[in-house]
């Protein structure tokens, strides 16, 4: 305990210098960095605002990776105790939980392991690689290349966490991409990327 307090000293020190030099992302790294100490400590008021914050500054920079890997935070600090966790979001973040944060399940409900799977960076990365990918023939050859990855259920997850900030910030137009970006996802789960690659090219009209 007595280390951890240490530490928390140093990050507290720390988040002071970062906020005066005005790194929008840094400052986030280390106030998440800085909740999870927190949190081992038993300080889950103070840790759940630092993380929150982080969470939302990383949202607002579009810093994928490590939305994720605040996002798993979260789940994991809400996962342990959901009751008590709700107890303190009320007390200290204005406004509801965001919907995929609201469903996670306690531990123990028997939720299945291929639902709880990780996010990885090499799963970040690949979604990023298609979301932003110039044209759709590009798009194409991503997802040819990177199937085995975009077909996972967490990257469904990931579209979700994103639509969903999307549309929050209004960005009706990114949100709409990312809608028919995991529609063609789940087709390929249905059939294979070929086959729902021709049809996909076809209710949409796209030229070869």
């Amino acid at each position: 305990q007595g280390k951890i307090a240490d530490a928390v000293k140093l990050y507290e020190e720390l988040l002071k210098i970062i906020q005066e030099v005005g790194d929008v992302r840094e400052v986030a790294v280390t106030k998440a960095n800085l909740g999870q100490l927190l949190w081992q400590e038993g300080a889950l008021p103070q840790a759940l605002l630092h993380i929150w914050q982080a969470y939302v500054s990383l949202s607002q920079e579009r810093c994928l990776s490590d939305v994720e890997a605040v996002s798993a935070i979260l789940t994991s600090m809400k996962a342990i105790d959901s009751a008590h966790f709700n107890l303190v979001w009320k007390e200290v973040v204005d406004g509801p939980q965001p919907e995929w944060l609201d469903h996670v399940p306690p531990a123990g409900s028997g939720i299945s392991d291929e639902e709880l799977a990780p996010i990885t960076n090499e799963i970040v990365q690949a979604v990023t690689e298609f979301v932003n990918a110039q044209d759709w023939q590009e798009t194409y050859q991503v997802l040819r290349r990177q199937q085995a990855l975009l077909l996972l259920p967490q990257v469904e997850r990931l579209f979700g966490h994103n639509i969903a900030l999307a549309s929050q910030r209004q960005e009706e137009r990114f949100a709409s991409m990312l809608t028919i970006q995991l529609e063609l996802l789940s087709a390929c789960k249905q059939t294979n990327v070929e086959e729902a690659w021709a049809q996909f090219q076809a209710k949409y009209s796209l030229a070869e």
